[in-house]
């Protein structure tokens, strides 16, 4: 059991990992295309406390709860083959 959760608590971690790592690099392309801190949705500037506390963000927050943005997180990528 312990091992399972292991494995589990280590792929999702993985996968957050790799997700801020592609959302970083996109932050920064948006910055270099004169576009960040601008809501891909609506168009509209995303307040500077959004982005002080999550500099990645594409979305304002009404645009994001509407949107959801972000991933869902699937234990089995990851994992090795033996694990199934």
């Amino acid at each position: 059991g312990t091992e399972v959760y292991n494995q589990e608590l280590d792929s999702a971690l993985y996968e957050n990992e790799e997700y801020l790592l592609e959302e970083a690099t996109a932050a920064l392309e948006r910055l270099d295309a004169g576009r960040f801190g601008v809501c891909e949705e609506c168009g509209r500037a995303v307040p500077t406390e959004r982005l002080d506390a999550l500099p990645y963000v594409r979305h304002c927050t009404p645009c994001a709860e509407r949107v959801q943005s972000g991933r869902a997180i699937n234990f089995n990528d990851g994992r090795g083959a033996s694990a199934f």
